[in-house]
């Protein structure tokens, strides 16, 4: 099982899902269709910030989660940048929004396969948002950008009606 699907099943066993993101929002189950036009198709998300439809998601590689899944933020007001790399995987965006090394997670992961729940309360406990925005946290998409699979643009017709 990914780490993805570990979190997931975690998720899906808690009495309660606030805080699990620090102030953010958790999306359970997770949603493969949102409406704003920035969201990929290939996207998975999980999380929103609560403001500016700004909101967090996995992008499926080959059609499924891997554990070499990318995490990104899709802010779709920011029309010229709406795409951020907010962790190169699943396992680095636990780790860097809690603060601590990815080593440390994966113990947490392993815990949870092992039937010990331990992952949310971390997580609440030590995730900020925040964190990601530090001057040391990679936020260029690079080699990822390519991996985003964009819905096809609306065109207006004359009279105002959308067209796919």
């Amino acid at each position: 099982m990914t780490a993805f699907g570990v979190f997931l099943t975690a998720l899906g066993n808690a009495a309660e899902r606030d805080g699990v993101l620090g102030d953010e929002c958790v999306e359970y189950p997770p949603s493969e269709e949102v409406d704003y036009w920035a969201t990929p198709l290939n996207a998975v998300v999980f999380g929103w910030m609560g403001v500016d439809g700004v909101h967090y998601a996995l992008l499926k590689v080959d059609g499924e989660i891997r554990d070499s899944s990318p995490v990104i933020q899709i802010g779709p007001m920011d029309f010229d940048e709406p795409y951020s790399l907010l962790a190169p995987t699943f396992v680095d965006y636990l780790a860097i929004g809690c603060g601590v090394a990815r080593s440390e997670i994966e113990g947490l992961i392993a815990l949870e396969e092992s039937g010990r729940s331990a992952l949310l309360d971390f997580m609440r406990a030590n995730f900020q948002q925040s964190r990601f925005c530090a001057d040391d946290v990679e936020r260029d998409l690079g080699r990822y950008a390519t991996m985003i699979v964009q819905k096809p643009e609306i065109v207006q017709k004359a009279d105002d009606e959308p067209v796919a």
